[in-house]
């Protein structure tokens, strides 16, 4: 018993002092010249790190029409379904008005439920997260978060410095978060017009 340990401790020293031997040499001693790749040209250049996959809003507030929440109307013997939107955020809002993330809180008969897209878990339901007590968002009469952007872009964006901006529609008030260079800051905006508060 006491050669296998020992054997396994000489091991241990010889492959750590073969692997220590590698990484040990002075500078200038056997150093090679090391030089940096030439860049090849492949047709086209980015000064930005590679975009995430966005959602465009649109199409995104198309698919939370079909996924089954709102608000049953039983009119007239026939039965609807309505949409009432009491929410809307969206992560890593891009310069077109898409985002890597959507969250809709959505108005259903027994409270209120929380509808997510995003690139990694794809469209997730959470059922019954509580009540609200603020109305739907009047859809058909706001900007929509790529209008928005592309009134307010240098605002915004601020010649496209900005790392991170989360967005907020609550109401008929868009606030948004924005991370840049210079720091965090927020910025309202009207939904209906666009213009900053």
């Amino acid at each position: 018993m006491r050669t296998g340990i020992w054997a396994l401790v000489i091991s241990v020293m010889i492959l750590g002092s073969v692997a220590g031997a590698g990484c040990s040499t002075a500078p200038g001693a056997g150093s090679r010249n090391i030089t940096t790749p030439t860049p090849i040209d492949v047709g086209f250049s980015s000064d930005r790190a590679p975009a995430h996959d966005t959602f465009n809003f649109e199409s995104t507030l198309e698919r939370l029409s079909r996924a089954g929440v709102g608000v049953v109307n039983s009119t007239s013997g026939n039965a609807t379904q309505e949409l009432r939107i009491l929410a809307i955020q969206g992560s890593g809002l891009d310069e077109r008005g898409s985002a890597e993330k959507w969250r809709f809180i959505v108005q259903e008969q027994s409270g209120t439920t929380l509808v997510t897209y995003d690139g990694k878990y794809g469209e997730t339901v959470t059922r019954g997260i509580g009540t609200s007590r603020t109305g739907a968002i009047p859809m058909d009469a706001i900007l929509t978060p790529g209008e928005l952007v592309a009134k307010n872009t240098a605002t915004i964006f601020r010649q496209q410095n900005a790392t991170d901006v989360q967005l907020e529609l609550s109401s008929s008030t868009y606030t948004l978060t924005v991370t840049d260079g210079l720091g965090k800051r927020t910025l309202a905006f009207d939904a209906t017009t666009g213009q900053e508060h």
